[in-house]
């Protein structure tokens, strides 16, 4: 049960606690430019150190190990901090057909997603349950939801294409 302001979109709010959420339980990459990285401070042996990327290159201090663990109460947070959000109620997190209302573990070499099968397939809110103080939500825009959580993607995603002739080596004497 999620209370909004009521002052935003309800499948903008939707949309962006989609996103919260999905970059805190497996947060994005960040690709950068070599020129970006070189005005960093960055070395070229830093930059070039590791696999050969197709898409720029990543600052290995960035990189964050998986967690064992995702605590509920601090996905909480992460949706109270949402825009239009006023409160969380009764949050659990269903995997696999169990709801788990303290804790998730995620096996080792699995990567943790927020899919919502009731919206992913085009259908009403299903568990999520809006408000505006007593007042219920009872439609959303499925279509909506989904453009909003697009854009957001969107927004935040960046490559760059590497290529050979995109930089000069320089020379060391």
């Amino acid at each position: 049960d999620i209370e909004t302001d009521g002052l935003n979109e309800l499948e903008e709010v939707m949309a962006r606690i989609y996103f919260a959420v999905e970059q805190y339980v497996n947060p994005e990459v960040k690709f950068y430019s070599l020129k970006e990285l070189l005005d960093k401070g960055k070395s070229y042996n830093e930059i070039f150190d590791g696999p050969a990327l197709q898409h720029g290159f990543i600052s290995t201090e960035e990189l964050a190990d998986q967690p064992e663990v995702i605590i509920v109460s601090d996905l909480v947070k992460v949706v109270m901090q949402v825009d239009g959000v006023v409160s969380v109620k009764k949050l659990y997190v269903e995997i696999d057909g169990e709801a788990n209302y303290t804790q998730i573990r995620i096996n080792k070499g699995k990567v943790p997603r927020v899919i919502h099968k009731d919206l992913m397939m085009g259908e009403s809110m299903g568990t999520i349950q809006f408000f505006k103080g007593t007042l219920k939500y009872h439609d959303l825009d499925v279509d909506g939801f989904k453009r909003h959580l697009n854009e957001l993607v969107s927004e935040h995603k960046k490559s760059y294409r590497v290529k050979e002739s995109s930089f000069e080596f320089p020379v060391v004497q």
